[in-house]
């Protein structure tokens, strides 16, 4: 697998787990930018939160760790492809960063935050193994590589075309005689 699959696979992934964490996706690219070789935008669901007065309540945790899950799906797909690579040298820091910022915002100690991040990361490879997901991954992917930039229309309408199609019951056959 080339340098631009790998991106596509890992784009995707990020899309893919932000639409089952409900975050609402508004495009996505594997065309290099300055935020780094492939970005993914999103709806920004702490808009309006109290973050700078300190509100770390439930429902923004909650919140925050679904961002986080969702920065932490792009490396769980690399990594699952055989790229052990991290992408902490990006421009912005890479998707680890960002769910480090997130989840320093709600914990209190260096071994906490080391902790909650060690459970999200295995929740977001987890959900790489969740029916369908991986499916949905391709179908994203093979769209990126395919036009380079995707909406979030086309994003949710492809995965959700490609989910349908991984869940369906195999057809019964008759038992041989």
């Amino acid at each position: 697998m080339n340098a631009r699959e790998r991106l596509a696979y890992h784009e995707a992934a990020h899309v893919v787990s932000s639409l089952w964490e409900r975050i609402p996706v508004e495009s996505s690219t594997i065309v290099p930018n300055e935020h780094g070789d492939g970005a993914t935008w999103y709806r920004d669901i702490l808009y309006g939160r109290n973050l700078e007065g300190g509100d770390a309540s439930t429902s923004n945790r909650l919140r925050m760790e679904r961002l986080a899950r969702g920065a932490l799906a792009g490396p769980a797909a690399s990594r699952r492809l055989g790229d052990a690579r991290s992408d902490a040298t990006a421009p912005h820091g890479g998707d680890e960063a960002i769910a480090l910022d997130m989840i320093r915002y709600f914990t209190a100690t260096r071994r906490e935050t080391e902790a909650y991040y060690k459970l999200l990361e295995i929740q977001a490879e987890q959900f790489l193994e969740k029916p369908g997901v991986w499916a949905q991954i391709v179908a994203v992917a093979e769209a990126l590589l395919a036009q380079e930039t995707l909406t979030g229309k086309q994003i949710r309408d492809i995965a959700s075309r490609a989910r349908r199609e991984a869940m369906k019951p195999e057809p019964r056959r008759l038992a041989e005689t």
